[in-house]
Order: structure tokens, then C-alpha cells, then sequence
């Protein structure tokens, strides 16, 4: 795999990893969100539960402002008194019709729905009470007993639903906190093996290029200069066992262009050796050439002294063809005679023997004769 396939791979895992931790952050996130959110909720719940408290304390405290401004004769604060009765009851009434509205516990809201007949009990008191007190004190005064139980029902109703709240918001607080806690973790490790993996991967990379480069990238690049400007002494270091790198190869290659330059300087001073002595020798054929010009003008001289030669030999030639055609007749009529005087010797050679025969028989009875004789 080449060095840049390897860097758009680690950027591309780099790029994985980020959006893998992206994505747990994403989902974490989310769920830190919802957290957040019904902890808010929580918290506006228990904000609301604690005004509509605190509306059910301002009610009787409307209730024992307009007694004591009746006893007292302060019948100007009747609309005042009025005004802040109904204020309160309506902020009363909103704060749990909120609560209601919020997705809480389902406990929560049916806890407010079995408070709402006693709380509308209670306001009704309230209002009765408050209105008769400008118009008949003493009959309010009545009634004050039965506004006061109708507020202790109430308050127990306020305060098991504070507790259910309370309780939902410590619920909602704890979920939060360990979503935030699971959030941190989560993108702590996320983050953490992030960083193993690309630490890991670039430590992968930068293994195989140095072991590709067998070196600092600065080094090989200065060696690469080097035999560029054609410094072959300089020294190539390489680590131990290393023959594959670009060093190892730098090196071998140094060395085999010093050998070879070696062996043509070597060639050279031979080729210089044989130049000398092909100009010796040239100066020898030279000489030997003009020596051999010198010749050649005498066996010029003797090919046209031979050709007169020839030239007269042809004259010579055809004096003696025209003798031999002669002597040929002459031998063909000398073969006649040959043959004709052959065959008079033959006769001759029989009658020879004859008479070599008849010297022989002879010659035996002159022997037999001189046996005899002796």
C-alpha cells in the first residue's frame, strides 16, 4: 500500500472515528437533553406547587384581612381586599392548573385532581367569608371555623402533593445527574479511545514510512542531494539488517555507480593503452602502405612488360597452332607408316621365332652329340 493510500486511510479512519464519536455524543446528548428537560420540568413543577402554597396561605391571610377590616371599620379596603381575594384564587388555580400541564408522574397529576373539590371548597369558603364579613361580620365570624378546617384539609392535600413533587424533582434531579455522569463517561472513553485509535494508526504510519525511508525523511533527502551532485564517498547509514528502504537502496546504489565508475576509469586507461597502440600501429600500416605503393608501381611495370609478354606469346601461339595443325597431318600419315611398319615387325618377330626354335632343337642336338662324342 503506498504512503498516500495509508494518509487518506488514517484520514478517513480519523474522519470515522470523530463521527462515531459524534454520534455518542449525539445520543447522549439527546438524552442529557431530555434529562435536562424534565429535571425543568421538575423544577417548574415544585416553583409552581410552591406559589400555589403560598396562594393558599394569601387566601386566608385576604379572609383575615377583610374580618379585620370589618371589625375595625375599614370598609374602604373592601375592594382591595376583593381584588387580591381574586387575584390570588385565580394564580392558585393557574399554578396547578401548570402542574397539570407538565409531563409529570401521573401520581402528581392525580394527586391535584383529587385536591381540586377540596380547593374549590376552599375558595368558596374564602370568597363567602370574606364578602360577608363587609356585610355581616358576625355571621363571617361563624363561617371562620369551618374556612380554617376547609384550609387544614387543604394544606394536607398541599402537602402530600409538595411531597410527590419534591420527591419527582429529587427522581428528576438523580436521573439528571447520572445522565450527565453517563454523558461525561461516555465521551471521556469516546474521546479517549479516539485518540488510542489515531495515536495507534499514525504510530503505524510513521513505523511504515520510516521503515520504508529506513530514516529521518530530512536525512534521506540530503543523501538523495548528495549523490545528485556527485559526492559518492558520502557515508549511508543504515540500520542493522536493513536492505529494503530507500537508505539501503541509496547505499547500494552509491556503491554500484562507484564501481562502475571504477571499472570505466579502468576501461578508459585501457582504451587509452589500445589507442596508442592503434597509432602505432597505424603508423606501421602507414609505412607499410607506402612500401606497398612502391610495389605496386613495379608490378605495374612488370604486368605491362608481362602483357607485352603475353601479347607476343599469342603471336608465338598462333605460329605454333598453325605448325602443330601441319604436323598433325604429317603425324597422321607418320601413324600409317607406324602402324604398316608395326605390322611388318610382327612378321618379322614370328619368322624370328621360328628361327629361334629352330637354333634351339639345334643347340640340343649339338649338346646330345657332345655327350655322346665324350
Amino acid at each position: 500500500m503506498t504512503i498516500r493510500a495509508r494518509i487518506i486511510l488514517f484520514a478517513l479512519f480519523a474522519i470515522v472515528l470523530v463521527l462515531a464519536s459524534g454520534v455518542s455524543s449525539f445520543v447522549n446528548s439527546g438524552k442529557l437533553k431530555a434529562g435536562l428537560a424534565d429535571n425543568a420540568n421538575s423544577t417548574t413543577a415544585l416553583s409552581d406547587q410552591m406559589q400555589a402554597d403560598m396562594m393558599h396561605d394569601a387566601l386566608r391571610g385576604d379572609v383575615q384581612a377583610a374580618l379585620l377590616a370589618a371589625l375595625s371599620g375599614a370598609t374602604g379596603k373592601q375592594a382591595e381586599i376583593l381584588a387580591d381575594l381574586d387575584e390570588h384564587s385565580k394564580r392558585f388555580n393557574d399554578s396547578l392548573a401548570d402542574i397539570v400541564k407538565l409531563p409529570l408522574d401521573p401520581q402528581i397529576r392525580a394527586a391535584v385532581d383529587s385536591m381540586r373539590p377540596v380547593l374549590a371548597d376552599y375558595l368558596q369558603l374564602a370568597q363567602s367569608v370574606t364578602r360577608l364579613a363587609f356585610t355581616d361580620a358576625a355571621a363571617a365570624e361563624r363561617q371562620l371555623p369551618k374556612f380554617l378546617d376547609a384550609f387544614k384539609v387543604l394544606e394536607g392535600n398541599m402537602e402530600k402533593l409538595s411531597e410527590k413533587v419534591e420527591e419527582n424533582a429529587a427522581q428528576a434531579k438523580q436521573a439528571t445527574e447520572k445522565r450527565v455522569e453517563l454523558f461525561e463517561r461516555v465521551s471521556t472513553i469516546a474521546t479517549a479511545v479516539a485518540m488510542a485509535g489515531l495515536a495507534l494508526y499514525a504510530f503505524m504510519l510513521l513505523r511504515t514510512l520510516f521503515r520504508i525511508l529506513g530514516g529521518e525523511p530530512q536525512y534521506a533527502q540530503e543523501i538523495v542531494r548528495q549523490i545528485a551532485q556527485g559526492n559518492l564517498a558520502t557515508d549511508v547509514a543504515t540500520r542493522a539488517g536493513d536492505t529494503e528502504s530507500l537508505l539501503a537502496n541509496l547505499k547500494a546504489m552509491k556503491e554500484r555507480l562507484a564501481a562502475i565508475i571504477s571499472e570505466v576509469n579502468t576501461a578508459s586507461e585501457a582504451l587509452n593503452n589500445a589507442a596508442g597502440q592503434v597509432s602505432a600501429t597505424a603508423q606501421s600500416l602507414s609505412q607499410s602502405s607506402s612500401e606497398q605503393a612502391a610495389s605496386v608501381e613495379e608490378t605495374t611495370a612488370s604486368i605491362e612488360q608481362m602483357t607485352a609478354s603475353i601479347t607476343q606469346n599469342t603471336e608465338n601461339a598462333k605460329i605454333t597452332d598453325n605448325m602443330a595443325t601441319k604436323s598433325s597431318g604429317e603425324a597422321v600419315q607418320g601413324g600409317k607408316a607406324v602402324k604398316e611398319t608395326v605390322e611388318a615387325m610382327k612378321s618379322i618377330a614370328g619368322k624370328i621365332g621360328i628361327i629361334d626354335d629352330i637354333a634351339y632343337q639345334t643347340n640340343l642336338l649339338a649338346l646330345n652329340a657332345a655327350i655322346e662324342a665324350a
